[in-house]
Order: structure tokens, then sequence, then C-alpha cells
């Protein structure tokens, strides 16, 4: 992520476990969050659904947007910019019809 949410300061906290199925604590620098990681036994290994994470992904992104003050594809276009290295516009976006 850009701005002030990053997955740098990210942790995983204490981790349950019960059969199959596990479950630990997002931290953010070190703190507790009302956020689970649901990890899955699958052939020995475990695994992380990822899938689980993308509405909190949705809700961290309209944050970080009504954080800047800016309207929304004025943002998204900035961040864009930021991630490319290339100077964008609203050119970029093609509308489906």
């Amino acid at each position: 992520m850009v701005g002030k949410t990053s997955v740098v300061n990210n942790s995983v906290g204490d981790i349950t476990i019960e059969k199959n199925f596990a479950k630990g604590k997002l931290l953010v620098q070190g703190k507790e969050t009302p956020v689970f990681f649901h990890f899955y036994k699958e052939n020995e290994g475990w695994k992380l659904n990822l899938t689980e994470l993308f509405n909190l992904g949705n809700i961290s992104l309209k944050q970080m947007i009504e954080d800047s003050g800016k309207p929304e594809n004025e943002y998204l276009i900035e961040i864009l910019s930021l991630l490319s290295g290339k100077d964008l516009s609203n050119e970029i976006w093609h509308p489906v019809e």
C-alpha cells in the first residue's frame, strides 16, 4: 500500500489452531486490530485465504481516499502515477459502455 497504510509494519499475533483451521490477529506496528487472518491446512502446509482480505482492502482504500481530501479519481490517478513513475491523467480511464 502507498501512503499512511503500509504492510511493512504488519504482523500476525498469537495464533490459535483447531484441527485444520487457524487464526491470528493482525497486528499493525505491534498493536492488535479487530482483524483476523484465517489459515487452512492443506497437504501438510498452512495456506492463507487472501480473498477474505479483499473487503478489508476496500475499506482501507476508501479511508485513504477520504483522508487525502481529494476526489476519488484524482487520488487514484495520483497513486497510479507514483507506482508507475509516469505522469498520468484522466485519459487513462476507458469507461465501459
